[in-house]
């Protein structure tokens, strides 16, 4: 029986996806389809997080460390071109602290959120700003991969 496809192989000079990674159980067979609707030379632009809580449960699958996410695009017939790690330790830390307080702390009423936030988020917003130039750089903990790779 004959395969049939939506589109032909070599049809696009680039793919964008952007935090859907860690929701693909089978992300090899989708690296495989990326790549063979990319043309030779084309470009795959993902973000995938590294530190973030669960979300859209129970699809969510897997968090991509740096080496993790590189890994399987190599194996997938990819070259990572650039890497960039999102934020700092300090930066990740105090939006995970900012996450928690309006998830759990702030009231559910939409209306006492838009008031709150700016009196409250806003102020740690400028703290991790000054803790983050004051304190040493580190990149090892950070929030999100954000990948350029190219079709091999």
């Amino acid at each position: 029986m004959e395969e049939v496809y939506l589109f032909e192989n070599n049809s696009f000079d680039s793919v964008f996806s952007s935090e859907v990674f860690e929701h693909i159980f089978n992300l090899d067979d989708v690296l495989n389809e990326i790549q063979r609707v990319l043309k030779p030379g084309g470009r795959l632009l993902i973000t995938v997080p590294f530190v973030w809580d669960e979300h859209e449960i129970p699809y969510d699958f897997g968090r991509y460390s740096s080496y993790g996410i590189t890994h399987l695009l190599e194996k997938n017939g990819f070259y990572v071109v650039k890497h960039i790690k999102s934020s700092t330790y300090i930066e990740t830390i105090g939006q995970l602290i900012i996450n928690y307080i309006y998830q759990n702390l702030f009231p559910k009423s939409t209306f006492i959120k838009i008031i709150l936030t700016p009196l409250i988020i806003t102020p740690l917003i400028f703290l991790i700003k000054i803790l983050n130039i004051i304190l040493p750089d580190n990149t090892n903990f950070y929030l999100t991969n954000i990948v350029l790779a190219i079709k091999k």
